[in-house]
């Protein structure tokens, strides 16, 4: 009897790619909304970063009746490592991150495909998102990333880091080959570095200006380390955008603060004052989401020690969510309601 080599299946047009540490009480409603998607062409991949809380448990017991998921047991080795371990195992042509704590619009990979196919230089594409609590709520907007390829061009040119939301983020998986994976040094802000130092040479970066994303705002992002790496995650990211400009080879981020640290008095003092409002100003947001009217405390100190900083960030996260409530609907439609 003839027989015939098994069929091998088509890779997927999008993997996903999410690492997981300690997440199991918010993982289930985030895979939701990931298998609800109406792009149905994916497949996802689930790393576990050494879970002590049963996340993997929960991921395994998911993928149990989707064979498009795999759950990947990990050792406690960072989430940059996890994530790039993922990448390593993805088929498609792009690959999606998604975050375990953070949420998906039903349309997110359907909008930002159709968008890419009609502009092929983009070779990394964000969305614009809310902030929410952890029950749901919309606390504001979180617009974030250039909006046209002449904004892209000024960060470029200035050696200025962009922002982009990184549950937000596709990008084409040959992009992965030439830029190597997420950097495995920095504490905090290793997106900002994979898309800033990594990816960005090679294609043009882009967010689509609609609100597909859904960030929660967790209370320990206010922790005093935290801020004080997300200061210096940022400003080593400047520094080896002015290296990369002039033809320097980047620093890694340990030798980077220190470079950053030697400064002077006024630089040190500059970096402080950052600090400190941003500190501020996530306690405040951190707090009311939480549901503690002390928030507005803290807001109101935010706004004493960074005015024109607080206030700019109140409006523009506050005030288009305002305005979407007043008109009885999100700003990309009603179908758009998720929490």
């Amino acid at each position: 009897m003839r027989t015939f080599p098994e069929k091998i299946p088509m890779p997927p047009v999008v993997s996903i790619i999410m690492a997981v540490r300690n997440d199991a009480q918010r993982l289930p409603r985030t895979l939701d909304t990931i298998v609800r998607q109406s792009f149905q062409d994916w497949e996802l991949i689930v790393i576990d970063d050494g879970s002590a809380d049963g996340s993997r448990k929960v991921a395994e017991r998911i993928a149990a009746v989707d064979p498009r998921i795999r759950v990947i047991a990990g050792r406690r080795s960072g989430i940059g490592p996890s994530r790039n371990r993922a990448m390593q195992d993805a088929r498609g042509e792009w690959i999606a991150v998604a975050d375990s704590d953070d949420l998906w619009h039903p349309e997110k990979l359907e909008r930002q495909l159709a968008f890419l196919r009609d502009h092929p230089s983009v070779g990394l594409l964000g969305t614009y998102g809310y902030r929410i609590s952890g029950t749901g709520r919309r606390l504001g907007t979180f617009d974030l990333g250039p909006r046209s390829l002449a904004e892209f061009e000024q960060h470029r040119v200035r050696a200025e880091p962009f922002g982009l939301i990184h549950a937000s983020a596709l990008f084409r998986r040959d992009l992965v080959e030439l830029a190597g994976g997420y950097p495995t040094d920095y504490p905090l802000g290793l997106d900002l570095a994979y898309f800033n130092l990594r990816l960005a040479p090679h294609t043009n970066v882009l967010a689509l200006p609609e609100r597909l994303v859904f960030i929660e705002v967790r209370p320990d992002s206010v922790q005093r380390r935290r801020v004080h790496h997300a200061v210096d995650a940022h400003d080593s990211v400047a520094l080896n955008l002015r290296r990369q400009r002039e033809g320097l080879p980047e620093l890694p981020y340990r030798a980077a603060v220190e470079t950053l640290s030697a400064g002077s008095l006024l630089q040190r003092l500059a970096r402080e004052r950052v600090r400190a409002r941003h500190r501020r100003y996530t306690q405040g947001a951190s707090a009311l989401a939480a549901g503690s009217p002390i928030g507005l405390t803290h807001l109101s100190l935010a706004l004493l020690v960074a005015p024109l900083y607080s206030a700019r960030r109140l409006f523009s996260q506050v005030a288009p969510l305002a305005l979407e409530r007043l008109r009885g609907h999100g700003a990309s439609g009603a179908a758009h309601r998720q929490p």
